[in-house]
């Protein structure tokens, strides 16, 4: 089991997480994701791969579990868990997940990749730049030991200040080889429906289809997603407004000087970027309750 220790409440105790399984009847091998060398555990020949953590801890396995066969179950204890809902998971509570795994069906989750240069970087739920990449840059200076409806509630207001400050400018892109280069205020590609604070950008998106999902932001929408993320930080539930949201095998871009980007919660600084499927993960994914 990789388990972040850190997200989750009381019951997401490593201790507890782990008596689940042993009373399940599984022999259970507990790594910390927060130890610099837990990717060893990834060759320690397990049956089962289980990722007890939120979408920082699904995305840090799944990079590197890319292309491997080996089988992977989650337990969504983060706060978004963006990654998790999008391949079916609708429950976090680890008992009731660890006794539907005899039932449990096996789903792929792609892994793409965004290539700067010779630099190749992995991600899983998103990658691009703009708003949401500023918004990643503010986080950094942010508190980080937040509980689960903080961390939605400050993901939330760190990109209702990006929205604030930006400003449309010059994008150079081309998609599956149709230039389609104009002024955006952020550009997003999703893997996943959904990304950061559970904003949707893309409804359509699937982890399995080999394709990704080209969000395009400008600047009528980004005051439409600005209203959003009010509405949400008022305790309302507002309805996302509809984007242009296209799916592509490629997607190359060149984003005006000094644009930040960003590929799942990492920063990035490159001038050009080309993005596209790297691979696939397979995922064990138990029934609905």
């Amino acid at each position: 089991m990789l388990h972040n220790p850190t997200a989750g409440d009381a019951e997401h105790h490593p201790q507890a997480i782990v008596s689940a399984l042993e009373e399940a009847g599984h022999d259970v091998e507990w790594q910390s994701t927060k130890e610099d060398d837990w990717e060893a555990a990834l060759d320690r020949g397990a049956e089962l791969l289980v990722v007890a953590g939120g979408d920082g801890t699904v995305q840090k396995v799944f990079r590197r579990l890319a292309g491997r066969n080996v089988p992977v179950t989650l337990l969504p204890v983060g706060s978004a868990n963006n990654v998790a809902r999008s391949l079916g998971f609708d429950d976090d509570d680890p008992g009731r997940l660890v006794r539907g795994w005899p039932t449990a069906r096996r789903v792929a989750c792609d892994v793409g990749s965004m290539s700067s240069g010779l630099e190749q970087h992995c991600f899983v739920e998103s990658a691009g730049g703009g708003a949401f990449a500023d918004a990643l840059e503010r986080a950094e200076e942010a508190d980080d030991d937040l509980a689960a409806d903080e961390k939605i509630e400050q993901g939330l207001g760190l990109l209702q200040e990006s929205l604030a400050a930006a400003r449309p400018a010059p994008w150079e892109l081309s998609v599956d080889g149709d230039d389609l280069s104009g002024e955006l205020v952020a550009l997003e590609v999703l893997n996943v429906p959904a990304l950061g604070p559970r904003i949707t950008l893309a409804p359509e998106a699937d982890p399995a289809d080999g394709l990704l999902d080209l969000v395009l932001i400008r600047s009528n929408d980004a005051a439409a997603l600005a209203a959003y993320v009010h509405e949400r930080r008022e305790g309302r539930s507002p309805e996302l407004p509809a984007f242009d949201v296209r799916k592509a095998r490629e997607i190359v871009f060149r984003p005006p000087p000094g644009t930040p980007l960003h590929y799942d919660d990492d920063l990035l600084d490159a001038s050009e970027a080309s993005v596209s499927v790297a691979g696939q993960v397979q995922v064990l994914v138990p029934a609905s309750r």
